[in-house]
């Protein structure tokens, strides 16, 4: 590492190897698969104790478990550093971000990620994820692969909605609406 001693970056390199679950240092990198190449180069460039970082996709390739580390790394490493990322991985975004900006040739929209989904979509209180496919009339929903979100639009709604959920045995969790269901919902912009 460029600017430390021998024996200091030797160091700061296995606290990065340790963080990241890099077990393969070892190998060249043209025998790592896409996620452990990811994984070594990200750990090369977190090693350096910046006060800024620019990440572009660094979950790219990486497995669920790598990616949710990964996610609580970068949180660590923000109390000490601005970190500026891009990722289509919205979810993990929510999790590690103080701040969001959409872009699309402009800034769509910014702000916290709590408050994001709160603000742009107003008329909704959480969300109701259902774990298998079932018929409903009156609420708004979308399907998204085996689950179906429902979007109760009160309080009475959400009680409505849990009571026949219930009352049929539909397995289902209640949750917070987050920057994905903008998506989910199609949100439009100007």
């Amino acid at each position: 590492m460029r600017g430390l001693p021998g024996g200091e970056a030797r160091a700061k390199a296995s606290e990065w190897l340790e963080k990241l679950n890099i077990y393969y240092a070892d190998r060249p990198m043209v025998e790592l698969s896409g996620g452990m190449a990811r994984k070594a180069l990200l750990a090369m460039v977190l090693a350096y104790d910046a006060e800024l970082y620019f990440l572009d996709e660094p979950t790219v390739g990486l497995d669920p478990s790598a990616r949710f580390e990964l996610w609580d790394v970068l949180r660590e490493k923000s109390e000490n550093a601005t970190i500026f990322l891009t990722s289509h991985y919205v979810d993990g975004i929510s999790r590690v971000c103080d701040e969001v900006i959409l872009l699309k040739r402009r800034v769509l929209l910014k702000g916290r990620p709590e408050e994001i989904a709160r603000l742009y979509l107003p008329h909704f209180r959480k969300k109701v994820v259902l774990f298998e496919s079932f018929e409903l009339e009156g609420f708004t929903s979308k399907r998204a692969g085996r689950y179906t979100f429902v979007y109760p639009a009160s309080e009475t709604e959400l009680r409505e909605l849990e009571g026949l959920l219930l009352d049929r045995g539909v397995p289902f969790r209640v949750e917070e609406l987050t920057i994905e269901d903008l998506f989910l919902l199609g949100w439009e912009h100007d």
